[in-house]
């Protein structure tokens, strides 16, 4: 339904920034490097390029997953996650530095909006919101940790050769952790990592209730699997129109969008500015602002 959406959307805008290359110290590594002499523009670019690719495939991930073999869904965007950041950290160029940031914002957004869902299913009734708590804690634990290993590494691994940059290492270790990881996912049982059809299915909220209403006294809510060939009850414009019709909804997508519009300029320039204009050491730099 449209809660699950919306804390799919919020985990969606957090997740993100787990990434050790995501924010301030991608940028900052890669104009570093004399080899692709990235002005201010094309490291805006380069930072945002996930975050695109994230909001272009997002309202389509439920439909698709509502279709798709969960497990090698998962499987398949998180192994392609970790390729595409060994790419990124192999890039020679400009261009493949762009398209690998794009892949990797598209290869995330299964797992990230898909989790919250399967919590949500799976966790016990009283205890739901101690594991999506539990879930989202890695959020500001990956900040900052992946910030500070990310940029000590870069600090003390510098070098003005572009294809040696120490700004690569991180990257690529965060790929090669993610791929292995990507493979594990197939030896989880499908039983396991799979929720039930109403969990993600884009029906009406008059057609759910009718569902319900059938149910025996005392069962949980159940709603008939569709067939290949079926199509659901509303598209995913229509979904998203009805979204858009709830007033809290849009309000606090609003305010999600305003802290984070906050957030991630805070993270992108601070430590350029800091750098370029107070001519502070790297290392220095990033241990206060981890600190913070």
């Amino acid at each position: 339904g449209a809660s699950r959406l919306l804390r799919g959307a919020a985990a969606l805008s957090e997740a993100e920034t787990r990434r050790i290359g995501t924010g301030a110290r991608t940028q900052e590594c890669v104009k570093d490097c004399h080899g692709f002499a990235l002005n201010y523009v094309a490291c805006g670019a380069l930072g945002s390029l996930p975050y695109i690719a994230l909001s272009l495939v997002s309202p389509f991930v439920g439909a698709f997953l509502q279709r798709a073999n969960i497990r090698g869904v998962l499987v398949t965007a998180v192994f392609w996650n970790g390729i595409a950041c060994i790419l990124f950290g192999l890039s020679p160029t400009v261009w493949l530095l762009m398209i690998t940031r794009f892949a990797v914002g598209l290869s995330q957004a299964f797992a990230v909006i898909y989790f919250p869902v399967w919590v949500d299913a799976k966790a016990p009734d009283h205890a739901k919101t101690t594991y999506m708590s539990m879930m989202q804690v890695g959020v500001p634990l990956g900040i900052v940790f992946g910030y500070l290993a990310g940029g000590l590494v870069t600090s003390y691994a510098h070098t003005d050769h572009a294809l040696l940059g120490g700004w690569r290492w991180p990257f690529l270790a965060q790929g090669g952790m993610l791929v292995p990881l990507g493979v594990l996912f197939a030896s989880v049982p499908r039983r396991m990592l799979e929720v039930g059809s109403d969990q993600l299915a884009l029906t009406s909220p008059r057609k759910r209730s009718a569902s319900a209403a059938t149910s025996p006294p005392g069962s949980a809510p159940t709603s008939p699997k569709l067939a290949p060939t079926e199509s659901p009850a509303l598209g995913v414009c229509t979904m998203l129109a009805q979204l858009l019709r709830s007033r809290v909804f849009v309000w606090v997508l609003l305010c999600l969008s305003s802290i984070f519009f906050i957030v991630s300029g805070i993270q992108y320039w601070v430590t350029i500015f800091l750098l370029d204009y107070f001519h502070m050491e790297p290392a220095t730099v990033v241990l206060s602002f981890a600190l913070v």
